[in-house]
């Protein structure tokens, strides 16, 4: 970013740009720790899927979790990219889970 300041001949527009570059830094941290642990309710939300569907996908082995216990958690940045690449995987099946 600060080669693209350089490029910039114009002191106004390169004292906004770093202005906001400034408040923007806050908002990605943010970002970075929206990349959180869900649980079954979570992924079904952000799925727009039913508890159900989740915890067969976990059973089968279709869907990227891990297991604190008997609690599947998913990070949000493993489903995006298992959403992205078709739904498709291997993981390790559970046996453990009682379907809700």
């Amino acid at each position: 970013m600060n080669e693209l300041l350089k490029c910039i001949k114009d002191d106004n527009v390169r004292q906004v740009i770093t202005v906001l570059m400034e408040a923007i830094e806050p908002l990605k941290k943010q970002l970075q720790l929206q990349d959180n642990v869900m649980d079954v309710d979570g992924v079904a939300t952000y799925l727009n899927v039913k508890k159900s569907w989740v915890y067969k996908r976990i059973q089968y082995g279709e869907i990227p979790c891990t297991h604190m216990g008997k609690y599947p958690r998913f990070r949000r940045s493993e489903i995006d990219t298992w959403f992205n690449c078709g739904c498709s995987g291997n993981y390790p099946k559970s046996n453990n889970l009682g379907m809700k």
